[in-house]
């Protein structure tokens, strides 16, 4: 810890103090909200990706749309969702209290760890829940090699 006579004569200590701080707030975030991406660019819809022994399967949050407002496009090992969400209309006297659901168009593209066979690709929209089956193409399959 400076003394009062250090930290007034140190023309970085305001710097450091400040970065010290940033740095705090930062674990604090973390810890309250897990990982955050505060560049903007945090991926919606927000999903979870996980493999089996066939592929991957994508489970992807888009509450409100329907089928006709999503698009699903697969090349080699890279999947992309896109979509639009309309804005909800409002009477000539309401307004927003609070607005959190995104509107507008939106792209996620996801990279696989390997090529998909699309055209095995399967796709359902069940209460608001898009899944996507992703199956392994059959070359990047796993071998068993057998000893002669």
């Amino acid at each position: 810890m400076l003394s009062v006579l250090e930290r007034d004569w140190n023309p970085w200590y305001t710097f450091e103090r400040m970065e010290r701080e940033m740095e705090e707030f930062q674990r604090r975030m973390a810890q309250f909200f897990g990982d955050l991406d505060i560049s903007g660019t945090a991926g919606y819809p927000p999903v979870n990706l996980w493999q089996n022994h066939d592929g991957v399967v994508l489970h992807a949050e888009v509450p409100g749309l329907e089928k006709e407002d999503i698009e699903i496009t697969v090349a080699g090992n890279t999947v992309t969702i896109k979509g639009s969400r309309k804005a909800e209309a409002l009477e000539k006297d309401e307004r927003f209290h609070l607005r959190e659901r995104r509107t507008g168009d939106f792209t996620r593209t996801i990279e696989l760890p390997y090529q998909i066979e699309a055209d095995k690709v399967g796709a359902r929209l069940h209460n608001g829940v898009l899944e996507i089956t992703l199956p392994r193409a059959e070359a990047e399959k796993p071998r068993k090699i057998s000893l002669n």
